[in-house]
């Protein structure tokens, strides 16, 4: 029982709690936005990367950097009754050390946030979301930076 109610408190407190992920010392990126939907055009594309570009410039990032970190945004889609069903990933990915009996390098994704939405106004919503994507990722990053 005791073993049960540990558990069970465990995982009410992780519901709660920071994320898995560090934002430390993250500030050069290289930006990627992987378009798989049928909503967003040439124009919607460029929005939501200024976008993306502009708040994070305007708090302390900078791209374009030799070895900086891949961001990438991604959003995939399928009509699902009527609705687009909208998939968002927001993902830093880098070189990173794998310390196993040898040191190895790879390729791997540092940080990962993934919001899906069902909608009729899909590009509207996802440019919401998008946004409150960017504000919780800016937000924690200055929190593992002070």
């Amino acid at each position: 029982m005791k073993k049960f109610l540990f558990l069970s408190i465990f995982f009410i407190s992780s519901l709660f709690g920071e994320s898995l992920f560090t934002l430390d010392g993250v500030k050069n990126l290289n930006f990627y936005l992987a378009n798989k939907t049928t909503f967003l055009g040439a124009k919607e594309k460029k929005e939501i990367e200024s976008l993306v570009k502009e708040e994070l410039e305007e708090n302390g990032f900078t791209f374009g950097e030799v070895d900086a970190i891949i961001l990438v945004l991604a959003i995939s889609s399928k009509e699902v009754e009527e609705k687009q069903v909208v998939n968002i990933d927001f993902i830093l990915a880098e070189e990173v050390t794998a310390h196993r009996e040898e040191d190895v390098k790879t390729f791997a994704n540092t940080y990962q946030m993934s919001e899906l939405i069902a909608t009729d106004e899909a590009y509207e919503e996802t440019l919401e979301m998008i946004k409150i994507m960017l504000h919780q990722f800016i937000k924690s990053h200055k929190e593992d930076n002070k």
